[in-house]
Order: C-alpha cells, then sequence, then structure tokens
C-alpha cells in the first residue's frame, strides 16, 4: 500500500471502546449508593466530562455528596470490573491492519489515563502511544493531547497534516482539526451528518465499513 500517512491517532471512547452505555450504568449504580434512586434524565449526561458530571449530580444532591465522593464511586465501579464494555466494531482487525503495513498508531483520550489503560489491557490492545487529558494543560477541544501524541509518536510538527485520527463527536474533531490533523468520524453516538458539519471529511459507523475504504483514508 503506498501512502503518505505518517500515523493514525484514535480517540477512545465511542471510537476504540463503546463505553458510553457502561459509564452511565457507572453513574446511575454510584447514584443509587448515595442516594438511594437512580438519575432521572440520566441521558443528558451522555457525553459530558466526567469532573462536570460528578459537579452536576453534586449540586442535584442539594449538599447530601460532594462532586468527588460520587466521582470516585463511579471510578471504583468501573475498575473493578463490575460494569463491561465491547470494543467497537471492526476496530482490532484495524489495529492489526496498521500494524501489517507498519503504521504507527495511538490513542489520545479526554478520559483518565487510569481508566483507558485498563478496559485496553482488558482488551490485550497495544497502542504505541496512549495519551490522557491529565498529561497536557487543556483537554479537548483543545489541540493538547493530539500534539502531545503526535510528538510521542515521533511524528515531526511539519508533517502532522499526514496524521489521520478518529472522533466521534463535535468537541474531538475541532482538537484534531485545531491539531492540524487529518479528521475521520465514526457515528457511534452522534450522527453522520453532525461529524461531517464539524468537519470530518468522511464519517463510518464502525471499523469494518471504515476498512473498506481503507485506501482513502490512509492516502
Amino acid at each position: 500500500m503506498a501512502n503518505k500517512t505518517s500515523a493514525v491517532i484514535f480517540d477512545f471512547d465511542g471510537v476504540v471502546a463503546d463505553t458510553n452505555g457502561m459509564h452511565l450504568i457507572a453513574w446511575d449504580l454510584a447514584h443509587q449508593t448515595l442516594m438511594g434512586q437512580g438519575i432521572e434524565r440520566i441521558d443528558r449526561l451522555s457525553g459530558r466530562r466526567t469532573e462536570t458530571i460528578a459537579s452536576i449530580l453534586s449540586g442535584e444532591s442539594k449538599g447530601r455528596f460532594q462532586a468527588a465522593d460520587i466521582r470516585d464511586l463511579k471510578k471504583n465501579l468501573i475498575l473493578q470490573g463490575a460494569i463491561t464494555c465491547k470494543p467497537i466494531d471492526g476496530v482490532e482487525t484495524f489495529f492489526a491492519y496498521l500494524e501489517e503495513h507498519g503504521i504507527t498508531w495511538g490513542i489520545a483520550s479526554n478520559s483518565s489515563h487510569q481508566f483507558v489503560s485498563s478496559i485496553v489491557n482488558r482488551f490485550a490492545m497495544k497502542p504505541h502511544v496512549l495519551v490522557s487529558a491529565e498529561e497536557v494543560p487543556k483537554a479537548k477541544p483543545a489541540p493538547d493531547i493530539y500534539w502531545r501524541c503526535a510528538n510521542l509518536l515521533g511524528v515531526d510538527p511539519k508533517h502532522r497534516s499526514d496524521i489521520v485520527f478518529f472522533e466521534d463527536s463535535e468537541h474531538g474533531l475541532k482538537a484534531g482539526i485545531s491539531a492540524g490533523m487529518r479528521p475521520i468520524g465514526i457515528a457511534t453516538d452522534v450522527p453522520a451528518k453532525n461529524l461531517l458539519a464539524a468537519g470530518a471529511e468522511q464519517v463510518f459507523k464502525n471499523f469494518t465499513e471504515a476498512l473498506h475504504s481503507v485506501d482513502k483514508i490512509l492516502r
């Protein structure tokens, strides 16, 4: 395969693993433990950052628990392995394709390093680089995570436009585009039309579909 793609970077939640439902279940279980009931209209929390959700729920509790209480409880539920998730369809085959063709790849996520690495290890995935929001000054939609991941993958800043990245959200696409990289959308939670409007060159429902167009992606 002849291409000039220097590296591929993947978001994690909703791109590598179908974790959205996993997070919501964990938040709900933590809320039940602290409040004796589940979260009303839980879908309103989908896609929000951990600290934001913890702050919202703490505020709604009217002082019955602090943001750190529910954040830590939710985190422990996930790390204990009590709640499971699955890889996005075809992503492991896509990783194997990159390895076969000598293309380096990494994961760049707003989620914590501990959380992402626990799921990656559970699936026996081996990214060359894993970067989380804890390691950079600003999380997505700022470009910092993508810049750090590219640097650790050994890509010269002059060649960032040769990096392909996969995202499933508008703010994630904004981060990678701001970093000067080529955007591809994965429509797991956000409709394809929204991802295209946010700047994605192409959008696929999963990586099984993306593999059919791999020559166009890794041009």
